[in-house]
């Protein structure tokens, strides 16, 4: 996961919205919305402009361009933080696998 998605994914959950709500407050699908947090699209300027002003957060931050003041055990804990996401998916994952058997 790319920092965009990480700190998009960790800025829309702060604000309380799911992915439907956020993609309906940007204007845009779940799915196009949905592949902005698995990093598999990059949203377009004016995209990012909204998404910004709708969570509250500056482009700098959410775009990852600089660390505005942030110290670096904060990056670390939003690294751990992004590994216990992706390891959740994996157990999920792994659960439905066993269950098929």
């Amino acid at each position: 996961m790319n920092i965009f998605a990480a700190r998009l994914r960790q800025a829309r959950k702060a604000a309380g919205l799911t992915q439907a709500q956020l993609a309906e407050k940007t204007g845009i699908t779940q799915s196009g919305y949905t592949r902005y947090e698995r990093g598999i699209n990059d949203p377009s300027i004016s995209t990012l402009k909204k998404l910004s002003e709708i969570l509250n957060v500056s482009l700098d931050w959410l775009i990852g361009t600089r660390y505005c003041g942030e110290p670096r055990e904060d990056l670390e804990e939003l690294r751990r933080a992004e590994i216990a996401e992706l390891q959740k998916d994996i157990d999920k994952l792994q659960a439905r696998l066993e269950a098929l058997k």
